[in-house]
């Protein structure tokens, strides 16, 4: 019996989808590639609603699976990399035998590309709530041999015990969080723990990444011990909304951070911006990059005078 035409034009659009796809991820980024990410994204999303997962080389040499139906997993798919602007900072801060802590890991983006960075000398802590994704953060691990990933399965905050953690939908886990997000989405009962017991016995931590959708100051003020010991730099994700919902603010992650000695920058498309302050950028949501120590001559040259 012969194909029906549809079968034949969605076949078509998934190979076409595909060579797009790979040669955006695969060659430098130029004006003319930029012009084609919205389409590839667009078709992308129209043409995998759900659990179709690919396994592909990132622009950082790494492997990863993901799914096709999530908006990170399409992002990742399409161009070989995620939020290149803070990509590249946590690249250039991290060193070959370092230690590196990535709080709200996800699928293991940034783990990956740390143990790209730190070698098999070096650590990467992941720290994931969501029990569905552990397996497929492992997997992330094993397929590219990094045995000095180590997955800390359980939400961080400022007092141990359990929360409801709330799922985000399924074409966008990235947005789950220990904040109700009023959504249906069922919520998941998870252990809840302050790094600075979990990692009382770590080595020296050289980098902090966290990302867990307003719980931020919760997590920054059960590892406040580690933080003014090891004074690693720290990216966050800055949403005032969001902290809000947690029953906080931007300024108290600046009441506890800037005691330490450190200094804000918003992390924008190909500039660092300093922060006079962190509350005072009038932004809703931004990455912020914290840190005490000087910053290296590459990224030293993209600051804001």
């Amino acid at each position: 019996m012969a194909n029906h035409p549809l079968t034949h034009h969605k076949l078509l659009n998934s190979l076409l989808l595909r060579v797009l796809a790979c040669y955006i991820r695969r060659f430098p980024f130029d004006n003319g590639k930029w012009r084609l990410i919205p389409a590839a994204l667009h078709a992308c999303r129209d043409a995998h609603h759900i659990d179709t997962w690919r396994e592909i080389r990132t622009r950082y040499g790494f492997r990863i699976q993901v799914d096709l139906g999530d908006w990170l997993g399409r992002h990742l798919y399409v161009t070989g990399e995620y939020e290149s602007a803070t990509t590249h900072v946590i690249a250039e801060l991290l060193n070959p035998g370092g230690v590196f802590l990535d709080v709200g890991a996800n699928l293991g983006y940034f783990s990956l590309l740390a143990a790209t960075r730190v070698g098999p000398s070096g650590r990467v802590y992941s720290v994931e709530a969501l029990p569905l994704l552990h397996d497929r953060l492992l997997g992330n691990f094993q397929r590219n041999g990094f045995t000095q990933c180590h997955l800390l399965p359980f939400a961080v905050s400022d007092a141990e015990g359990e929360l409801d953690f709330h799922p985000g939908p399924q074409d966008h886990r990235g947005i789950s969080s220990l904040r109700a997000r009023g959504d249906t989405s069922e919520p998941v009962r998870v252990p809840v723990k302050r790094l600075d017991d979990e990692l009382s016995d770590a080595p020296k931590i050289d980098f902090v990444k966290i990302d867990v959708e307003g719980a931020e100051s919760h997590a920054l003020d059960g590892m406040a011990c580690m933080l003014e010991r090891d004074q690693p730099p720290i990216v966050l994700e800055v949403t005032e909304s969001y902290l809000n919902d947690m029953g906080r603010s931007v300024s108290d992650i600046e009441r506890l951070l800037s005691p330490m000695g450190y200094r804000f920058f918003r992390i924008d498309n190909e500039v660092l911006t300093p922060l006079h302050r962190l509350a005072d950028d009038g932004v809703d949501q931004f990455n912020a990059l914290c840190t005490v120590s000087p910053l290296p001559e590459i990224l030293a040259q993209k600051v804001v005078r």
